[in-house]
């Protein structure tokens, strides 16, 4: 078996990925970023691909040593060549923790691989364990409609009313933002996650997801040309995927950003597709306001759970 961590500068093994995530044009969202880098790890044999990992270094703390101030995640599951027995597979994603471990230690504080649910023939569990990884129980929620009219019969009475209330207000949501009203959502949602303490990517990252509408849908909310919030969306043929979204609470405001969800539904119907994933709802046995709200949207719960390691220490 052969081990390999591919970036957008090089030549990745012909397969349908299983999420944009997997995608070389995700990969191609990081061109010239400074402070954070996706792979697609790879493990192949006889010149067939039997396992493909994509996972994204992020350099949070610029002054600190990196294995200090940066951390790695995995989005989403490996995508797996199924012409391949479960043992054979059973080793390569063995081989490809291995080595990922090794190439990243001093790399990164800690590795997470996030959104694993049961597989019927893969048994997660014990290859994590078996590589000290911690297994964290996760949820995530799922909305599925098959129209946009049956989206907003599905919501809460409260959120078809904040709904109403929103689309009858001045905010407006476009898909097509313009470079400066990109880089003024990017200064309201960067200040947000700031404030919050969580690491944010980099601007370089933003104006590339505008150049690759092939996966990405960018959405602007706008109050009197002023930009309040945003979304970003990254999409397969079948689901579109919530990996970035926030809305200021303005006093004598609706509901802006089930507003901007309810536009991004909209255009994921106009391309037929009828699935919106939150990509999370929060740890299972603790409490979570953000997972309320979106199970408010007619979301459904998804037992997960996530995988995380040390690296140092």
């Amino acid at each position: 078996m052969i081990f390999q961590l591919l970036d957008y500068t090089q030549q990745i093994p012909p397969f349908l990925p299983d999420n944009p995530f997997q995608s070389d044009g995700f990969l191609c969202l990081f061109r010239g970023c400074k402070h954070s880098k996706a792979y697609l790890a790879t493990v192949m044999a006889d010149e067939k691909l039997i396992v493909a990992q994509p996972i994204i270094i992020h350099r949070f703390i610029p002054f600190l040593p990196a294995a200090l101030g940066s951390y790695c995640v995995a989005n989403y599951p490996p995508h797996i060549n199924h012409q391949f027995d479960n043992t054979t597979l059973y080793q390569a994603i063995c081989f490809l923790l291995t080595k990922s471990c090794q190439y990243l230690h001093h790399k990164a504080f800690y590795i997470e691989f996030r959104h694993f649910n049961v597989h019927p023939d893969i048994p997660f569990d014990q290859i994590f364990a078996s590589h000290k990884f911690d297994k964290i129980p996760w949820y995530n929620c799922v909305v599925d409609f098959q129209s946009p009219k049956q989206f907003v019969a599905n919501l809460t009475r409260n959120r078809r009313n904040e709904l109403r209330q929103a689309l009858n207000s001045d905010a407006t949501v476009s898909t097509n933002p313009t470079n400066q009203q990109w880089d003024e959502f990017y200064n309201v949602i960067s200040a947000f996650y700031k404030k919050i303490h969580r690491p944010f990517p980099e601007k370089t990252l933003f104006h590339n997801l505008l150049l690759n509408r092939n996966i990405a849908i960018p959405a602007i909310i706008s109050i009197e040309n002023r930009v309040v919030g945003g979304a970003i969306l990254l999409k397969s043929n079948t689901c579109g995927y919530t990996w970035h979204y926030y809305a200021l609470k303005l006093h004598n405001q609706p509901n802006l950003t089930l507003l901007t969800i309810y536009k991004l539904i909209l255009t994921l119907s106009d391309s037929g597709i009828s699935r919106l994933d939150f990509m999370g709802a929060g740890r299972q046995n603790t409490h979570s306001g953000i997972r309320q709200f979106k199970l408010s949207l007619g979301g459904r719960l998804v037992d997960e759970c996530r995988y995380r390691r040390r690296l140092i220490f």
